[in-house]
């Protein structure tokens, strides 16, 4: 956080994982949510996806293209198929996660 804040535009959307990082932005200019991806991805038994849920928490949020568009890319592009579903819980929680911020 400290190395990049500062180069993300004004206006720009910053995702912090609030499980690593437990200071609040300097910058009032940023739109910014605090997301515990490590907890969440932790908890659901795939800490690696930790890099997924931040892409699907930046999808809902802005809503650039549906979340279950990237579950469907997931689904044929996952090369550990048994963990689909685990990952697709994973967006379920980011979505309710980001919905209720």
């Amino acid at each position: 956080l400290d190395k990049f804040e500062s180069t993300v535009q004004r206006d720009g959307l910053i995702i912090v994982n609030s499980s690593l990082i437990d200071r609040r932005l300097t910058r009032e200019d940023v739109k910014t949510i605090y997301i515990p991806l490590t907890d969440i991805t932790t908890e659901m038994g795939v800490p690696a996806a930790q890099s997924v849920a931040a892409i699907a928490a930046y999808l809902h949020y802005t809503k650039i293209i549906p979340v279950e568009t990237l579950g469907a890319i997931l689904q044929k592009t996952l090369k550990r198929k048994e963990l689909v579903e685990k990952n697709l819980l994973i967006f379920e929680k980011i979505v309710e996660y980001v919905d209720n911020i």
